[in-house]
């Protein structure tokens, strides 16, 4: 479980830096979207990865799909909500 933890820290830390410079946001707001958003999606693609691993017998799947959820989810949150900073109204 360690090397997850790693990795999937690091795709939140990037999506976090590449929002930071681009929207020019207080770093903690957009490092807390990044690394949760990242770890919300590495949950969700597990999940998935985990059924297709029952299904096909298999054990790699987990792995692909939990990292695709983290960079899907990590680049979806910070570009939707890295823009709003702290106590501004969310989009509609």
């Amino acid at each position: 479980m360690l090397l997850p933890t790693i990795t999937v820290t690091v795709i939140g830390l990037l999506f976090a830096a590449i929002a930071a410079a681009v929207h020019r946001r207080a770093a903690a707001w957009v490092v807390l979207l990044g690394v949760v958003g990242a770890w919300v999606g590495y949950l969700v693609g597990a999940g998935a990865g985990r059924v297709l691993d029952a299904a096909a017998d298999s054990d790699r799947m987990l792995d692909v799909f939990g990292h695709l959820g983290a960079i899907v989810v990590a680049a979806w949150v910070v570009d939707r909500y890295a823009a709003i900073g702290v106590g501004a109204r969310a989009p509609r």
